[in-house]
């Protein structure tokens, strides 16, 4: 089903329709009061000039009015604001729940700092069409239209020369819409790319720094904020001319009307105006440009929002994870890969080619190859962090990605080349807020992986911080075992994790693992790990 923030309105709409229908009231009662005051006022002074008196209750209606417009204003803005907020939210948590049914392949193919631009920048803007965009452009629309009706009632005249100067301003806002939306286009853009450069900087700096790169990532920053910069003045320039225009406008149009009322009897009988009309039309025409004003201090976010909109229903409507695949009843294998056809992308060479593997429960498997035979990329297709084009992949006869979330952990766990440290305590690092992995589960894991005494050796336990600094490397590798066997996952894959460490550390952690492996199938890429446990030895070619 195709998304849109229209769909995502309506369900914020009906999950609480008492804020929406008191915003409609507040709206419609807005521009009621836009037209009345003027209209108080013009009795107030006809008064005072025919009859050279006045009354208290007139005074106060017209403050009452000025007064329960305020009102209405606040509460509209109020409401606004907590609608916008509502919906933000719900697109947010929509986002999110995208993210879990996203292909692998999408976030190969897209930036993480396009990502995250999405969820911050995109998102904000999108909260400012509700505080300041396209509800408020509503009430003004409404109010130009209530109050161009009380203006040919009143001065048939006036209203002539009004419908005279609207298609120039109408001109003048929709030459500037387009420039402005074609800049914000282009501000997202930047944004994206130079969101994504700061990550990229800080986790290449050491490599920057040995080869003297620093001012080569310094350039392809300085000229994406370049890029931002100019499509901001932009922007701003457009909307910095409209208001002067429209200011302009204004004063030309009580210029007029004032020199035609003081003509002959037909044009003053045209413009048919007594005093107390006079000042209530000179106010009306004020707030006839107001609307207009605001409308074109709104145009930038409402177009920014737009851009925002679209790259936010873009990404909702990316295709999801396939879910379709054949169960095999009855296996005596742990992994079943049946004539599997894989490519990263159409254009890419192909990297595996009707090729089969059959592992047998409880067999040790280690990968082998020169680099980019595909063997990482084997246990992704395992993981079912991809899908083959052709053929298919079965774990202890389920396909990888119709394993549901809560018995992933149960059937295989994984161990990376570096640890993925999260933000949290040890015992966070291990179970991953996963409310099923009680403390006697997280103490038997740390005991096997051999980091027990040490996490016992901290004040707090399994509730210390943890920080990079408080493990060294090796024992961040014991720590991602404890991670992935504590669920006692019947399949363990494990990707060239000693790699980055020293022999005597490499020794430490071939224990652990040898302990972890115990009564598992277990597949890894590593020839050390081979020499030091044995097992079956697949080249993968």
């Amino acid at each position: 089903m195709k998304h849109s923030l229209i769909k995502t309105c309506m369900r914020c709409m009906r999950r609480d329709p008492l804020i929406s229908i008191l915003l409609i009231v507040l709206m419609a009662a807005a521009i009621f009061l836009a037209v009345i005051p003027p209209l108080i006022l013009a009795r107030f002074i006809d008064d005072l000039t025919i009859h050279q008196t006045f009354t208290v209750p007139t005074v106060l209606l017209y403050f009452g009015s000025i007064a329960a417009a305020g009102i209405c204003e606040a509460g509209k803005n109020a409401l606004i604001a907590d609608f916008g907020q509502k919906i933000t939210h719900a697109l947010r948590t929509e986002m999110s729940e995208k993210l879990n049914v996203l292909p692998s392949s999408h976030y190969v193919s897209m930036a993480s700092g396009e990502t995250v631009s999405l969820f911050t920048n995109d998102i904000d803007t999108i909260a400012s069409l509700f505080d300041e965009g396209i509800i408020s452009m509503i009430v003004d629309l409404g109010t130009l239209i209530s109050i161009l009706g009380v203006v040919l009632v009143k001065s048939k005249g006036l209203f002539l020369l009004l419908l005279i100067l609207l298609p120039f301003l109408y001109f003048v806002t929709r030459v500037l819409q387009k420039k402005m939306y074609q800049a914000n286009m282009a501000n997202r853009r930047a944004v994206a790319k130079s969101t994504q450069l700061i990550p990229e900087t800080i986790h290449n700096i050491l490599a920057l720094r040995i080869y003297q790169k620093q001012k080569w990532m310094e350039d392809k920053y300085d000229r994406t904020i370049g890029e931002s910069f100019a499509a901001v003045n932009q922007a701003n320039f457009c909307d910095a001319i409209y208001s002067p225009i429209i200011l302009t406008t204004s004063a030309c149009a009580v210029a007029v009307m004032m020199c035609l009322s003081a003509g002959n009897e037909t044009a003053r009988s045209f413009f048919g105006m007594s005093a107390g009309t006079a000042v209530a039309l000179i106010a009306y025409i004020s707030s006839v440009f107001a609307p207009l004003e605001s409308i074109g201090m709104e145009i930038q976010n409402i177009q920014s929002a737009a851009a925002s909109i679209s790259r936010v229903e873009s990404f909702l409507n990316l295709p999801e994870k396939s879910e379709q695949c054949a169960i095999i009843d009855r296996t005596d294998n742990a992994v079943d890969i049946n004539h599997i056809y894989f490519r990263y992308a159409p254009d890419e060479k192909e990297i595996f080619h009707d090729y089969s593997l059959h592992i047998k429960q409880g067999d040790m498997v280690t990968f082998v190859g020169r680099t980019g035979a595909g063997k990482s990329t084997l246990f992704k297709l395992i993981l079912g962090m991809y899908q083959p084009e052709q053929g298919s992949v079965h774990i202890f006869g389920q396909c990888p990605y119709d394993i549901s979330e809560e018995k992933k952990r149960m059937v295989y766990g994984a161990v990376e080349q570096d640890f993925r440290l999260i933000h949290g305590t040890i015992r966070q690092q291990i179970t991953l807020d996963n409310p099923a992995v009680t403390d006697e589960m997280v103490w038997h894991a740390l005991t096997t992986a051999q980091l027990k005494d040490t996490v016992a050796s901290f004040p707090k336990g399994l509730d210390t911080i943890c920080t990079s600094e408080i493990f060294s490397q090796g024992q961040f590798q014991l720590l991602s075992i404890a991670r992935a066997i504590v669920c006692d996952p019947k399949l363990l894959l494990l990707d060239e994790i000693t790699a980055n460490l020293d022999a005597n550390t490499e020794q430490i952690v071939f224990q652990a693992l040898k302990e972890a492996s115990q009564d598992r199938t277990v597949i890894s890429i590593s020839h050390r790990l081979y020499q030091a446990n044995g097992g079956t030895e697949i080249e993968i070619s």
